[in-house]
């Protein structure tokens, strides 16, 4: 199944190339394809993602696919020993809590049809069963809904939210789906007022990639946006959504959000269902989110991390952490990760 989207995803890449007007010439592109080969040492696919559009003029300073992997799997910055906490996200919200880390509330968990709630357990074997767990959890937490998330996976996937009004008629389907799997149970994040005139339709929430010395000195190294669409519950561009890249200096939007080129490959001024215009965009509590995260990463082994933070009323909250972070989407956002020399300084150490 992962074969046949991976070549849909591929043919819809292509074919937005092929009928996109932000090209640059045809010999422009070449040269710059033949100098990518040259320098880079491997055949430069990822050029045609982005790189060859007019606006791009500073192209050697976007990451390579190879440069990505070497700092993805470089011994130096990750250890075996986090992949636990990476991976399971019932693990990193326990170790969030026992941290001092802000992150959603955990009301309860599952796995397979063995349910988990305040300490106690229940074997979940009937669809009325699962409403009553339901039922419990939002009265003990008191919340008037809850976010459920796969205990494993990534892009958004499989995530639902289930509010009290849902409960009378919980679809069998999602009986099955969630007995058939293992989930966790958060409180619902409370979107930060600012961030709901962009879109208030899902949790928006922030990417940010942090660096540390084997000083133990930590770097934010650049930042993005996330921003859904239509009646997704989640904001991630693999979904569909799109990122504006964040000036680090001043938590100010950039100008231009950008979506994948299997969703079309749009550039936005402004969201396409609010209207609401991204430049210059001062985001609230981006400050506060940035000295959350310095602490944050102290707390974790691995050296090269992306981070997932919401901006709720209350303040910055971690969602998750991810030790093979997307690094093209951030190059993008950021210009060029290449022009900055503390990255060049990553290249040489991975």
């Amino acid at each position: 199944m992962a074969y046949f989207v991976n070549m849909i995803q591929r043919h819809n890449r292509f074919l937005v190339f092929l009928k996109d007007k932000r090209k640059k010439p045809f010999l422009q592109m070449l040269k710059e394809s033949l100098m990518l080969l040259f320098l880079k040492r491997e055949i430069p696919l990822y050029y045609f993602k982005f790189l060859y559009r007019k606006e791009v003029k500073n192209y050697r300073d976007y990451l390579s696919t190879g440069e990505t992997r070497r700092i993805k799997h470089s011994k130096n910055f990750q250890k075996e020993s986090f992949k636990a906490l990476d991976k399971n996200k019932l693990f990193f919200s326990l170790y969030c809590q026992q941290n001092g880390i802000p992150t959603p509330s955990l009301g309860g968990y599952n796995f397979l049809n063995a349910f988990y709630l305040e300490g106690q357990s229940y074997i979940v074997r009937e669809h009325n069963e699962l409403t009553a767990f339901f039922e419990a959890l939002l009265t003990q937490m008191n919340w008037e809904s809850v976010f459920l998330k796969p205990m494993e996976g990534e892009g958004g996937q499989g995530c639902y939210k289930l509010s009290r009004k849902d409960l009378a008629q919980l679809p069998e389907l999602f009986f099955s789906l969630l007995t058939a799997h293992c989930y966790i149970f958060q409180e619902e994040v409370c979107q930060h007022a600012e961030i709901n005139k962009i879109h208030s339709g899902c949790i928006n929430t922030l990417r940010l990639e942090t660096y540390k010395e084997r000083s133990g000195k930590i770097h934010v190294l650049g930042s993005f946006i996330r921003i859904g669409t239509g009646a997704n519950v989640v904001d991630n561009v693999s979904a569909g959504g799109f990122f504006v890249g964040i000036h680090l200096d001043s938590g100010r939007l950039k100008s231009i959000g950008h979506q994948f080129m299997e969703y079309g490959g749009a550039e936005l001024n402004a969201h396409p269902e609010s209207g609401f215009v991204f430049k210059d965009f001062e985001l609230p509590l981006f400050e506060e989110a940035i000295t959350m995260l310095t602490a944050a990463a102290a707390y974790l082994p691995d050296r090269y991390l992306g981070w997932d933070i919401a901006l709720s009323d209350t303040g910055p909250q971690v969602i998750e952490v991810n030790a093979n972070p997307g690094m093209f989407v951030t190059d993008i956002a950021v210009g060029g990760y290449l022009q900055y020399p503390i990255f060049q300084e990553i290249l040489r150490e991975a």
